[in-house]
């Protein structure tokens, strides 16, 4: 298993590092002890109409996959960011 840090889909390195970029590595039959924390869950799944909180402090109503509108005035941009909260 590869786990990347938050917002990240690889790791950039040096070329000459011997690291591949894929992020950090976890062998579970390595006998080394490893625990997984669920940092935050607050819904199961977003539905058509919902109200969240982005990590920028803006609030969005999700009209389904990438259908985004901000509250504010300002452009929407790439939408969201991440992790969200649930308002409503």
């Amino acid at each position: 298993m590869t786990a990347l840090r938050r917002g990240l889909s690889y790791r950039e390195f040096p070329d000459d590092s011997h690291l591949d970029g894929s992020g950090y590595t976890i062998h579970p039959g390595d006998g080394i002890p490893f625990a997984f924390e669920l940092l935050m869950r607050p819904y199961a799944s977003l539905q058509v109409g919902d109200e969240v909180a982005d990590a920028a402090g803006r609030a969005w109503r999700f009209g389904g996959p990438w259908d985004w509108t901000a509250f504010d005035d300002e452009p929407a941009g790439a939408g969201p960011a991440w992790p969200l909260i649930l308002l409503t």
